[in-house]
């Protein structure tokens, strides 16, 4: 099928990150196979990494109504995205959503977790990061959005902890951790 092809081809520009040679092959795709969630999705994804904020909701929005609703991967790239705006209530939504479809995985936690720290809900920030944490003590982006509640808190001797456990348990010692994908659902 004509659709399968060009995704094909535009999972390839992503995975070299070269988003923008995508939206074109993802938007003939969606063009012909318009109920196909997967493409809408990815769609979004290239929209999150172009920093186009509008498609990606548009595209995600798309991918949980074809999909009824029930994958959290939709909701936490809308999120992403609506982080940007900066819509915060309404990313916090959309994260408390995928917790509920997918409540095992510890990156929805930190997700939300991040939202709740760049809206100064630093007591939330901590406890999504606890939670994350119980899942999965593993994650170094966890500690590092609970470090940086620690210190909108003033807490600074915690933070430090925090900071010096991202580093610990980074799990890529060649790649800084500023590098890796935030935003990046799955």
């Amino acid at each position: 099928m004509v659709s399968d092809t060009l995704h094909e081809e535009a999972k390839a520009f992503v995975a070299a990150h070269r988003e923008h040679y995508a939206l074109p092959l993802l938007a003939e795709a969606i063009s012909a196979d318009p109920k196909n969630p997967e493409l809408h999705q990815d769609l979004g994804h290239a929209g999150l990494h172009l920093h186009l904020s509008g498609l990606a909701i548009v595209s995600y929005s798309n991918a949980i109504s074809l999909e009824n609703g029930r994958d959290p991967r939709s909701y936490i790239g809308r999120a992403c995205a609506l982080r940007f705006l900066p819509d915060f209530d309404s990313a916090i939504s959309d994260y408390t959503t995928a917790i509920k479809l997918m409540p095992s995985d510890a990156r929805n936690y930190r997700f939300r977790a991040h939202a709740y720290l760049i809206a100064r809900e630093y007591e939330l920030a901590i406890s999504d990061c606890d939670k994350a944490l119980n899942i999965d003590d593993n994650d170094p982006l966890t500690y590092l959005v609970r470090g940086k509640a620690h210190i909108g808190l003033g807490q600074h001797e915690d933070a430090l902890e925090d900071m010096e456990m991202a580093f610990d348990v980074k799990v890529k010692p060649e790649q800084a951790l500023y590098a890796w994908c935030h935003w990046c659902p799955y």
